[in-house]
């Protein structure tokens, strides 16, 4: 069982029994959009905040077990696989625990000893062809707690600065400070240490500069 908060939480189990909570446990759901029906337990959970979450299984590739993990950014309406290095050949593959630190950052632990840490990449390019023009989108989610991303488009190299605000004007994080090649990227932020309210986000490349506003809503 996890909890993000008061009111999301999360049970896995038995025969791949994924159930989930908005209410603070008054009332239970199943979701019923992944494994598809398994015999394997699901022996633990992990959800950073109402949205973003993860749930390792063992797949049955047909002559083995595989270790992935399942994880959502939408609070489970839709999930996606991420690989893990833990495979054998013999099937001890079992993923004991699984913690995040932020949308980057996380650890699983495996039986016999085995520990694997994945590391997200953030600016990552998503398309071989340069965008018309500069632009930078509406975070999403929004309003976020405490995760959110941030996508936006580089027509031409140029210097790119993305900087988080408060509504004092107040500099919070720099996400972004460095020279950038044409392309569309994505960044995540992570508000954890932050509080309630409204924020800003800037960017400036070349003479193109624009700022929009996110809410933080814990």
């Amino acid at each position: 069982m996890f909890f993000s908060d008061a009111n999301h939480g999360w049970i896995v189990g038995d025969l791949g029994k994924v159930l989930k909570t908005i209410d603070g446990g008054a009332n239970w759901t199943y979701v019923t959009n992944i494994f598809g029906g398994t015999s394997e337990k699901v022996r633990t959970v992990f959800f950073l905040d109402a949205n973003n979450g993860w749930i390792p299984y063992k797949r049955n590739t047909g002559t083995s077990n595989e270790p992935i993990v399942y994880h959502t950014t939408d609070g489970g309406a839709s999930w996606t696989i991420q690989s893990t290095p833990l495979g054998d050949n013999q099937g001890f593959n079992s993923i004991f625990s699984i913690y995040f630190w932020d949308l980057q950052t996380g650890w699983l632990s495996a039986d016999w000893g085995r520990l694997a840490k994945y590391v997200g990449v953030t600016g990552v390019e998503n398309s071989n062809t340069s965008p018309d023009n500069f632009s930078i989108e509406q975070n999403y989610p929004n309003p976020f707690n405490p995760g959110t991303k941030i996508n936006y488009s580089i027509k031409e190299n140029s210097f790119v600065t993305l900087k988080v605000f408060d509504v004092l004007g107040n500099e919070i994080s720099i996400l972004v400070n460095e020279e950038k090649p044409a392309g569309n990227y994505s960044i995540d932020f992570n508000a954890k240490s932050l509080s309630n309210g409204i924020y800003f986000y800037s960017i400036t490349a070349g003479d193109f500069s624009s700022v929009k506003k996110m809410i933080l809503l814990k």
